[in-house]
């Protein structure tokens, strides 16, 4: 029980950090902690309407190989598009 607990706090940490990750690069922010309480005030409702018992938080926990790999090359690929618009407005 204990390292279920402390994967999903690490798990959860990482993927919040990413999210205030990206949304400062998207936005073009100087700093991500700007962000960070705020995003915190919309996610922790949301996540206590979604889940209403422990079975719901264990089939959330679970995530497929698949959907990390496909959701970074999503972002890369929005990333280089975006490179290349920027490229060519300079010229």
């Amino acid at each position: 029980m204990v390292v279920w607990v402390i994967t999903s706090y690490i798990k959860i940490t990482v993927y919040y950090y990413v999210i205030l990750k990206c949304i400062e690069y998207i936005f073009n922010l100087s700093d991500y902690r700007r962000v960070a309480f705020a995003l915190a005030i919309f996610v922790v409702p949301i996540s206590l309407n979604v889940i209403s018992g422990i079975e719901d938080v264990l089939s959330y926990l679970y995530i497929p190989p698949i959907k990390i790999p496909v959701l970074l090359v999503t972002i890369l690929v929005y990333i280089r598009a975006r490179r290349i618009c920027d490229e060519d407005e300079l010229k």
